[in-house]
């Protein structure tokens, strides 16, 4: 369901918003531009194209909030590889 919601094959997604705060993920697709990035978990970077990652770091202020998340687990070292390899590509070019 998600990845139909996800690529657009469905419509109205207004009766999947019933479902909102179940999961974070899910919440990021079925609230788009109205998600609370502060809620975003690094680990989902993986599961999303690079068409979506650059629709939202197109917003400087969904940008702004990753980056320091980013940053933050980096101090902590909290990240794997992977991850890590996200921040270089998506905010260190």
């Amino acid at each position: 369901m998600v990845e139909l919601l996800r690529h657009n094959k469905i419509n109205n997604k207004e009766p999947f918003a019933n479902f909102i705060g179940i999961d974070g993920f899910y919440d990021l697709v079925i609230q788009e531009d109205n998600f609370d990035y502060q809620k975003f978990n690094l680990d989902w970077f993986p599961y999303l194209s690079e068409d979506e990652i650059k629709k939202i770091l197109s917003n400087s202020s969904n940008k702004e909030i990753l980056r320091r998340k980013f940053v933050k687990s980096l101090v902590e070292d909290e990240l794997g590889h992977q991850i890590k390899r996200f921040y270089l590509d998506y905010f260190e070019t």
